[in-house]
């Protein structure tokens, strides 16, 4: 990634679906004119295209609107293909740390950074996709819930209940693994030496239940708590019990 430049690299980053081509789209600027084919800008070492809006002849450099790329100028510019190099690093796991490619800390961490944000954004969209049963059916669909404990924070305060827990709760269809949708809990602080803050409960499950399960014909498979035993329009509640090695229906 390193040894493109140039015209190369913007048509390898596009083929590769990392940046968009916007020749030929509406002017992000103006919102009237048309966005012409990119051009190099030598005097400032920059790709860019121009609007054909005389009005207003905008220049956007091929950076610009990108969730994971920046544009600067003079010390604070980074080329682009450097930038791509530290996103390829990210896109396969290697440490924060790691990436240096002799250049500055704190450009990794924003390219690192900037990435997390890129993908948080798009798995929320993809969530309001996700849609668990067909309530036109005559099937009914099975679903998984469940909840996990993550890691404990001690708030090194007076009292008896000092410590507060990260919790997920997840839905997901079985079969389609693409349906697993993560809310994040509020359960409340324990004492030191509490194991974990408990099951999910009923004033968390409540808002998360009705909204993605009612009137959808589904059989809901979850663990032992009390709070999935909630009542939920079409919706049969079927839990395992572990109990000496062998489970229980």
């Amino acid at each position: 990634m390193l040894s493109f430049s140039g015209r190369s690299l913007v048509t390898w980053l596009q083929q590769e679906k990392i940046l968009p081509n916007m020749s030929n789209t509406t002017c992000p600027k103006c919102g009237n004119g048309t966005v012409g084919k990119a051009q190099c800008r030598k005097d400032r070492d920059q790709w860019i295209h121009r609007c054909s809006l005389q009005t207003c002849s905008g220049s956007i450099r091929v950076e610009d609107y990108h969730p994971n790329f920046y544009a600067g100028a003079g010390k604070s510019k980074t080329p682009l293909n450097i930038q791509a190099a530290v996103l390829y690093c990210a896109f396969a796991g290697v440490p924060r740390g790691s990436a240096h490619l002799n250049v500055e800390s704190k450009m990794v961490e924003r390219i690192y950074s900037n990435n997390e944000t890129a993908r948080s954004r798009y798995v929320e969209m993809k969530e309001k996709e996700i849609i668990y049963g067909d309530p036109t059916s005559q099937i009914w669909t099975d679903v998984e819930a469940d909840a996990v404990d993550l890691e404990k924070e001690d708030l090194q305060i007076e009292g008896n209940h000092p410590v507060i827990w990260e919790q997920w709760a997840g839905l997901v269809e079985r079969g389609r693994p693409e349906s697993l949708q993560l809310f994040k809990l509020k359960p409340a602080m324990t004492k030191r030496r509490a194991p974990g803050p408990g099951a999910i409960r009923k004033q968390e499950w409540q808002p998360i239940g009705k909204k993605h399960l009612t009137n959808k014909k589904i059989i809901l498979h979850t663990d032992g708590a009390k709070a999935y035993q909630l009542q939920i329009p079409e919706v049969i509640h079927c839990h395992v019990v572990q109990k000496k090695g062998q489970s229980q229906r």
